[in-house]
């Protein structure tokens, strides 16, 4: 790979990771903004965060009064409300919101010594000690490079050429772990796809290979995870980060091979534990909001207060599997390169039921396709890009495994604002 080519995939790896940590911290920072009481709110609060290794942003002065008197020139009044919200007026950039009858309060937080904050919080690490940010104003509000939640700002690194002779050693096994995964993959595809059509033992078949795949796909993203902490040559980084990411994938190939072989058996037996709906969102929230990292979403995660203690009788491995296929399906087809791409979970209490509805933002499902998504292999056109990923059985398979947990799954709501899937576990009585 010539010099150019390893600049632009350092580049574009650069700005959306550290895109995604400034919006994070910003993010973070403005809810504990939100979480203080008007009468709380300071610029001595400014300094204070207890979390090890939050950024904290300096303001520097306080703005409290009335509406719209208080509010500085050039601000506009409409686009304030009663959460936290950042405007880009001139030398400033101001965080405000609302309260009381027509009162206004935030911070001023002046954009040159704002942009230096951020630069000395989210500077490069180590692994790129030739790269150096810049955070520059910007007349567009989408784009490569732009930061969300921060209007006007957007993101510029220096790179310097890697000097560094790539490991002929480490290009040969690169490839090679490379094709023995594509490999693997394309045995595994085959072999399912024969399974599906034929007989009883042949989906016991495909259990048992399925489970026998589950060590040696897991040995595989060690060792890669293994070289990725020691290695510091960009090329060969790319590469790995392929081959870690194509082995998840296969990972969550194959845990679906696993359940669907044993659901078409009707031969599940899926070990259940007693919990409340709080204690299952923070067992399986982990895996989702890795997933929709990855692919450059957000995962949003809520629990009415009426639902947090319920008890429900069910399968974590099966409910984490039911909605990662939800959300791997909402990174595939929902996801749009030029707005905020969110998924949302969100449980609440319906009848006998723990709702679980799982929303994003993306185009929506067309009637026609709404009466096939649950069918066997069939795969939506994927928003983002040309490319088809998986088998089409992961709608399938968490609607059966549901029915098997005592629930269901449904499609509640598709069009151009969104779609929006229900999970419903049955909530757990002790006198039943």
């Amino acid at each position: 790979m010539r010099d150019a080519e390893i600049q632009t995939a350092r580049l574009i790896v650069l700005t959306q990771e550290r895109e995604k940590a400034i919006y994070g911290a910003w993010t973070r920072f403005a809810k504990r903004m939100d979480a203080l009481p008007p009468e709380n709110l300071s610029e001595e609060e400014l300094e204070k965060d207890e979390s090890p290794g939050r950024v904290t942003f300096h303001g520097e002065s306080l703005i409290d009064g009335a509406l719209p008197d208080a509010l500085p020139a050039g601000v506009d009044p409409a686009r304030v409300h009663e959460k936290f919200s950042t405007q880009h007026v001139g030398d400033n950039y101001y965080l405000l919101r609302t309260y009381g009858e027509g009162k206004v309060q935030g911070f001023v937080f002046p954009k040159e010594k704002f942009f230096e904050e951020i630069k000395e919080a989210f500077a490069p690490t180590s692994l790129f000690d030739d790269t150096t940010l810049r955070i520059v104003s910007s007349e567009n509000d989408r784009g490569f490079g732009i930061v969300r939640g921060i209007p006007g700002a957007k993101l510029e690194f220096t790179l310097l050429a890697d000097e560094q002779p790539t490991s002929a050693a480490a290009r040969r096994a690169v490839y090679f772990a490379g094709t023995g995964i594509l490999v693997m993959l394309g045995v595994i595809l085959v072999l399912f796809a024969r399974i599906y059509f034929l007989s009883e033992k042949r989906y016991l078949f495909a259990a048992a290979v399925s489970h026998e795949l589950r060590t040696p796909i897991a040995e595989q993203r060690a060792c890669v995870e293994a070289a990725i902490a020691h290695c510091s040559d960009p090329e060969t980084l790319t590469e790995l980060f392929s081959i870690k990411h194509a082995a998840s994938e296969m990972g969550a190939l194959v845990e679906n091979m696993l359940i669907f072989s044993r659901i078409k058996n009707e031969l599940t037996r899926f070990p259940r534990e007693m919990l409340t709906t709080e204690m299952l969102f923070s067992k399986i929230s982990g895996i989702l909001g890795r997933r929709l990292m990855e692919a450059g979403m957000d995962a949003e995660f809520d629990i009415a207060p009426e639902a947090q203690n319920r008890l429900v009788k069910t399968s974590v491995k099966v409910v984490e599997q039911i909605l990662f296929n939800l959300a791997d399906n909402a990174a595939k087809y929902a996801y749009h390169p030029n707005k905020e791409n969110i998924v949302k979970f969100r449980a609440s209490v319906r009848g006998k039921f723990i709702a679980i509805d799982i929303e994003d933002n993306g185009p929506g499902i067309s009637k026609e396709k709404a009466q096939q998504i649950f069918s066997p292999f069939y795969r939506g056109k994927n928003y983002s890009t040309n490319g088809q990923h998986g088998l089409g059985i992961g709608l399938l398979i968490a609607k059966r495994a549901a029915r098997i947990l005592g629930g269901k799954l449904s499609l509640v709501k598709s069009d151009s604002a969104g779609t929006i899937f229900r999970l419903e576990l049955r909530i757990f009585k002790k006198d039943a």
